[in-house]
C-alpha cells in the first residue's frame, strides 16, 4: 500500500507533470511561506499550467530580488520555464541535496531573477493554511516591534511559533552545542506545554456532568488551533497528532494502550505521507516519545526522593536522559556530534523555556491590548537574553561537545543493540542480557578501531569536483595536504570540501594556495608540478601555453585550469600523460572543445565540475 501511495503521489510519474510538455512559461504557485535570505527568495511552488496544458509537480526556485518584492504563500506567478534537474553530489561526504529533495517530492530547480517573474493573482493556496501563514506572520511583525534585541526576537519567533527564518549560525550553534536545539523545534515539548496549560485552564469541566468530555474535545480543538498559528508545520502537526491520539482514546476507552495509539496515529501519517519513514523529524519525534514513554518509568524508580523539589527535579532528569538514550545513536548518525553537557543544559533550560512558551502564548491572546505588549515584549527579552549567555557559556566550556563522530549504518545498528539489550537486562535482572549486551558494544570498539587503522594506513589523492574553483586533497599516513584558492570561509569549501575532511576525524597539516611552493618528507610543489608519493601532476594554466621544453615531460595526471588556450593536439606532443583532468575554473566553451578534442585523440579525459571527483588511491 505504501509503496502505490508513495509511486501514485510522486507527481513525476503522472502523465500530466510539467516535464512531459514543451512551452517558454509556467504558470505555478507559492506551496510554502517564502524566505529571503541574502537578496535570494526561496520558495516551493505548484506548477498548474505550461501552455495550454493543465500540469502538476513541484519546483524549487530560488528568485534573486531586493527586500521590497514581496511574494506569499498562495500567489500566482507567471515564471520562465529555465528549470533543471536538481544535481547529486559530486564531493565525497557532500550533502545529498537531491535525495532530500526528492523525499519531498521535488526533483526540479529553478533559478531567476526579480524581473522574469510576474504575478498574475494571490490566495490560490489552500484557505486554511494561508490563514495560519498570515496570522503567524502577524504575531512574528509583533514580536519583532515589541522585543528590543533581534536575537530575543528570533528566539521567540522559533520557540513559540515555529518560525526560524531570523535565526543566527551563532544562535543555531549554541542551542546545538548543548543538546537544546530541540527546544527552537515547535514540536512535542511545545505542544505539551499547550496542552497541560490549557488542560489546567479548563479543569472547572470536570466538575460537570459530560463535563470532561467536552473538556477532552476542546483540548483536542486548542492544540489544533496552536498547531494552525504556527502555520501547520510537518513537525507540528506530527506532535499535535501524536497527542491528539492518546487523548481522544482515553475518552473513549480509558484503558487504551498508549504504544498502540502511539504506533496508530505513526500509520496514518506514513498513510498520508510515506516518504515520512526517510524524514529525520519523524524518526526521531517517535523515538523520543518511546524514550519517554517506555524508558522514563524504569529510570524514574530507580531513586526516590521525599522531598517534592528534588523528586521533580529528578523526574525531569529522566525524562532528559530517556530521550536522549534513545535518540542518540540515530542523531550521532545524522549529526555527527554528542553534547556532553545536554543534561545541565536542559535542566537549566526547562524552566525558562516552559516561562517563555507560557508567556508567549500570552503575548498573542492579548494583541489586541497593545497597551501590555511592550511590558510582555521586556519580559520576553529579558529571559531569552539571560537564557542565550548561559547556553553561550556552557557551549565554550571545556570539551562542551564532542564532533567529528561518524558511523556507518552498520555501526548504528549495533549501537542499537548494545543499547535496547542492555536497557533490558537492566529492566529484567538478566546477566546473559547484559553479556550479549556489553559483546555488541565490543563488537562495535572493534569495528571503529578497525575504521580508523584502515583510515591512517590509506594513502589517496582527491581532485575536488567545484563549480568555479580548483582544489586537491592528499591524504597519507594520518593527515591531509590541501592545495586550493578557496579559502576555509568560503561556502564552497565548508560546502563541497569539508565534510570528506571532517569525516576523516584527519587534520589539515598544510593548506597551500594553487601557485605557492613547498617540500615536505612524501610530496611537493614546484611551479606547476605536484608530487603527491608516486603520483606526478602536472598544472597546466595559461602562462604554460607558449612555454617550450627541450623534451617530452611524462606526468601521471595532466590537469587543465584557469582557461588556458592551448589544443589537446598541441598538448600531446609535449606532455606523456596517462589522465586528463580539466577543474571548475575554465569557461563551459572551453571545456566542451576539449572534450571533443579528448574524444577523437581518444584520451582518457574526467571534467570536475558538474561531475563527480576523482579519488586515486596509492
Amino acid at each position: 500500500m505504501a509503496f502505490w501511495i508513495t509511486a501514485s503521489d510522486f507527481s513525476q510519474n503522472q502523465p500530466n507533470h510539467f516535464t512531459h510538455y514543451r512551452s517558454k512559461s509556467l504558470v505555478v504557485v507559492i506551496a510554502n511561506e517564502p524566505t529571503f535570505t541574502n537578496s535570494i527568495i526561496r520558495f516551493e511552488v505548484e506548477v498548474i499550467a505550461r501552455s495550454t496544458k493543465v500540469t502538476q509537480g513541484k519546483l524549487l526556485i530560488a528568485l534573486k530580488t531586493d527586500s521590497s518584492f514581496n511574494l506569499n504563500y498562495g500567489d500566482l506567478l507567471l515564471i520562465p520555464a529555465n528549470y533543471y534537474e536538481v544535481e547529486p553530489p559530486y564531493n565525497p561526504d557532500e550533502f545529498d541535496f537531491k535525495s532530500y529533495l526528492k523525499s519531498r517530492k521535488i526533483a526540479y530547480q529553478c533559478f531567476i531573477n526579480q524581473q522574469q517573474v510576474k504575478k498574475i493573482g494571490s490566495n490560490f493556496g489552500n484557505p486554511l493554511i494561508g490563514f495560519a501563514l498570515s496570522l503567524r506572520k502577524r504575531i512574528v511583525d509583533n514580536f519583532k516591534q515589541y522585543i528590543q534585541h533581534q536575537e530575543s526576537a528570533a528566539i521567540a519567533s522559533t520557540l513559540i511559533m515555529g518560525y526560524r527564518a531570523n535565526l543566527s549560525p551563532e544562535l543555531l550553534s549554541a542551542y546545538s552545542g548543548t543538546g537544546t536545539l530541540h527546544v527552537l523545534s515547535v514540536s512535542g515539548m511545545h505542544v505539551a506545554l499547550v496542552f497541560l496549560m490549557f488542560s489546567f485552564l479548563l479543569k472547572p469541566f470536570d466538575q460537570f456532568k459530560h463535563g470532561k468530555s467536552v473538556k477532552t474535545v476542546l483540548l483536542v480543538l486548542l492544540i489544533w488551533f496552536y498547531a494552525l498559528i504556527t502555520g501547520f508545520s510537518s513537525s507540528v502537526n506530527r506532535a499535535a497528532l501524536m497527542l491528539s491520539f492518546p487523548v481522544l482514546g482515553k475518552l473513549v476507552n480509558k484503558q487504551m494502550n498508549t504504544y498502540n495509539l502511539l504506533a496508530l496515529s505513526a500509520f496514518l501519517l506514513l498513510i498520508i505521507d510515506p516518504m515520512y519513514l526517510f524524514d529525520i523529524g519523524f524518526l526521531l519525534s517517535y523515538l523520543a516519545v518511546l524514550g519517554l514513554v517506555w524508558l522514563h518509568p524504569h529510570l524514574y524508580n530507580l531513586f526516590y526522593f521525599k522531598s517534592k523539589v528534588v523528586d521533580a527535579i529528578w523526574n525531569y532528569a529522566a525524562l532528559s536522559i530517556a530521550a536522549q538514550a534513545i535518540t542518540f545513536p540515530l542523531s550521532i548518525y545524522i549529526f555527527h556530534q554528542f553534547p556532553i553537557y545536554f543534561l545541565i543544559s536542559n535542566m537549566i533550560i526547562a524552566l525558562p523555556a516552559a516561562f517563555i512558551m507560557y508567556a508567549g502564548i500570552g503575548f498573542v491572546l492579548l494583541l489586541p491590548i497593545k497597551q501590555v505588549l511592550p511590558y510582555l515584549g521586556l519580559v520576553l527579552d529579558q529571559t531569552i537574553g539571560k537564557s542565550n549567555l548561559i547556553l553561550n557559556y556552557i557551549e565554550h566550556l571545556p570539551l562542551a561537545t564532542i564532533q567529528g563522530i561518524y558511523i556507518d549504518k552498520l555501526q548504528l545498528l549495533l549501537l542499537y543493540l548494545f543499547l535496547i539489550l542492555l536497557i533490558f537486562s537492566l529492566i529484567l535482572n538478566r546477566k546473559k542480557l547484559f553479556v550479549v549486551a556489553i559483546s555488541s558494544c565490543l563488537l562495535f570498539f572493534t569495528f571503529c578501531v578497525y575504521d580508523r587503522i584502515c583510515l591512517l594506513n590509506q594513502e589517496k589523492i582527491v581532485f575536488y569536483s567545484l563549480r568555479k574553483n580548483t582544489a586537491i586533497a592528499y591524504q597519507h599516513f594520518g593527515k591531509i595536504e590541501l592545495i586550493s584558492d578557496l579559502k576555509a570561509g568560503d561556502k564552497a569549501y565548508q560546502f563541497f570540501i569539508k565534510p570528506s575532511i571532517s569525516k576523516s576525524g584527519l587534520q589539515i597539516k598544510n593548506t597551500l594556495s594553487v601557485n605557492q611552493n613547498f617540500e615536505g618528507e612524501h610530496w611537493f610543489v614546484k611551479d606547476h608540478f605536484i608530487q603527491f608519493g608516486s603520483v606526478r601532476v602536472l598544472r597546466w594554466t595559461p602562462d604554460y601555453d607558449y612555454k617550450s621544453f627541450s623534451k617530452m615531460i611524462k606526468v601521471d595526471v595532466l590537469l587543465l585550469s584557469y582557461n588556458p588556450k592551448i589544443s589537446l593536439k598541441k598538448l600531446v606532443k609535449q606532455v606523456n600523460f596517462s589522465r586528463l583532468l580539466i577543474d571548475g575554473t575554465n569557461k563551459d566553451f572551453r571545456i566542451k572543445r576539449w572534450l571533443d578534442e579528448s574524444a577523437e585523440l581518444s584520451i582518457e579525459c574526467a571534467v570536475l565540475k558538474k561531475n563527480p571527483a576523482v579519488i586515486l588511491e596509492l
